[in-house]
């Protein structure tokens, strides 16, 4: 539901995809580990974005993502590991990218949970009090 949606609904539509494609509108926090876990890749296509937690909560639903380079995101979309990272504005490279994930998406999820610990809560707060203790 935003300002793009008409745009993106007609496009499904030239592309005779729109029986594949699903415009969900809004959802509540506690939807989306159910919608995730329906996905088998995260695309996010966005060229601004600092550290998207979309990404992260893609990566802890095994979900792999593939997603433009951009802010903080090739930290947590390792090239092979959890997904890929695309540079710049190369449709054809995102498409690609996203056929390889659908590819190797078995080896892929696994890995995503795996990273995706490392950015947990406990893990944090963990970390928080190292800082803290070695600061004392």
């Amino acid at each position: 539901d935003g300002e793009q949606k008409r745009y993106l609904v007609d496009q499904a539509s030239a592309l005779q995809i729109e029986g594949r494609t699903f415009f969900l509108g809004e959802k509540s926090r506690s939807e989306l580990p159910m919608i995730l876990n329906c996905a088998d890749i995260f695309a996010l296509p966005s060229f601004v974005e600092g550290f998207p937690m979309a990404v992260l909560e893609s990566l802890a639903c095994g979900v792999p993502v593939v997603a433009v380079d951009v802010g903080d995101v090739s930290k947590v979309v390792i090239k092979g590991v959890t997904g890929y990272t695309v540079a710049g504005r190369d449709p054809k490279e995102f498409k690609n990218r996203l056929l390889e994930s659908l590819v190797k998406h078995e080896n892929l999820a696994e890995n995503c949970v795996k990273l995706s610990h490392e950015y947990a809560m406990s893990s944090i707060a963990q970390r928080i009090l190292g800082v803290l203790r070695n600061n004392q």
